[in-house]
């Protein structure tokens, strides 16, 4: 006799779903994942082109129709992109670190023990 699984849920039309539709619902799965992984990556990339090379090139753009003797300055020109492509990463990266994800993905709640204790720990001397 067939048995029930914690958590089954028979289908609508009661048949038992056989290994033919258990493969193709898989190899479905690794289709999608497949593609999923592939769009990360190109938006990655794009990410990463559009803040750290097109943006710090956009804004020096902007700033010398404000002051058109800067365009000419090779150096100054370098210094304010090397600059700006530093904070860029700086903001990101605090941004990123504030948001306290776990190593597994997942979201970590903002109060805790571990708060606690660290406050405790402070307030001695």
């Amino acid at each position: 006799m067939w048995r029930k699984k914690p958590g089954f849920r028979p289908r609508p039309d009661g048949r038992r779903r056989g290994r033919a539709s258990q493969k193709q619902s898989k190899a479905s799965e690794k289709v999608l994942m497949t593609l999923l992984m592939g769009l990360s990556m190109i938006l990655g990339v794009a990410l990463a082109v559009g803040l750290f090379f097109f943006l710090p090139t956009v804004l020096f753009n902007l700033a010398t129709g404000a002051a058109p003797a800067m365009h000419e300055n090779a150096i100054l020109r370098a210094v304010f992109e090397g600059v700006l492509r530093i904070v860029i990463f700086v903001v990101y990266w605090r941004w990123f670190h504030s948001l306290r994800i776990s190593s597994r993905g997942i979201p970590v709640s903002r109060g805790g023990a571990q708060d606690d204790f660290s406050v405790m720990s402070r307030g001695r001397s």
